[in-house]
């Protein structure tokens, strides 16, 4: 008896559905319903509403919305679409979807386990590192990345060649930039040489330090590779 009010809920479902999409006209899908009506053991005729899908009765003189015979006593309600199901149902009537309790997944390797298990037999996972887990965060440095390191190296080169440049343009006591025709020479000590070594000094910062950058992150990226990067704890407060 009770198979025979789940097969005809799920063909209602497929009605409503053709019904819904315009494959079958109302009449077709009254007509339809119709041949779903059941009598149970006590004789009364048991049919599906038209529009809510609900099991109404008949009592010899209207139908009467209650639950069929097979919902009595103790349900199992589905989790996912709150449908009321026997107790002892394995897929839900209305969503299909399993009613079973669902296995826990280990956060490490993702393989299923039992419901209760404290440890995982794949990788040794302990389910106590949660606790853990929510308490701290575990970062790693896996490479460096060639341009950016570069550039941010070349920024810093700017903005020493500037003052450094500034400097020199400035101070007439440095011997080293003797080799520089007269024309330059003759700026220093005045604050257009300022500007005129402050520029230099800032176009060579910035290629020398650029080109600096890409040898020290592809060499960091090299050692990354053979030893792998450093890793940094950072603890969260509660």
């Amino acid at each position: 008896m009770m198979n025979k009010f789940i097969e005809a809920e799920k063909a209602y479902k497929e009605l409503k559905e053709k019904r819904e999409k315009g494959e079958i006209t109302r009449e077709e899908f009254v007509s339809e319903l119709q041949k779903l009506m059941i009598k149970d053991q006590e004789g009364r005729l048991w049919a599906l509403g038209t529009t809510s899908g609900r099991w109404h009765y008949y009592d010899g003189s209207k139908w009467i919305p209650a639950e069929p015979p097979y919902l009595k006593g103790k349900k199992l309600i589905c989790p996912y679409c709150g449908f009321e199901n026997p107790e002892n149902s394995i897929v839900c009537i209305k969503c299909e979807r399993s009613l079973k309790k669902t296995a826990i997944v280990c956060p490490r390797c993702g393989k299923n386990l039992p419901e209760d298990s404290q440890v995982c037999p794949y990788c040794d996972y302990t389910f106590e590192e949660k606790k853990e887990e929510k308490e701290e965060t575990i970062l790693r440095i896996v490479s460096l990345k060639v341009l950016s390191f570069a550039l941010f190296l070349g920024g810093v080169g700017l903005v020493l060649g500037i003052i450094f440049g500034a400097l020199i343009g400035v101070l007439n006591s440095l011997p080293f930039i003797d080799f520089l025709p007269a024309s330059i020479s003759a700026t220093r000590g005045h604050f257009i040489g300022a500007i005129f070594f402050g520029i230099g000094g800032a176009i060579t910062g910035f290629l020398s330090f650029w080109f600096f950058g890409i040898l020290i992150s592809l060499f960091t990226n090299f050692i990354f590779f053979l030893f792998g990067g450093p890793k940094f704890k950072i603890l969260k407060e509660e």
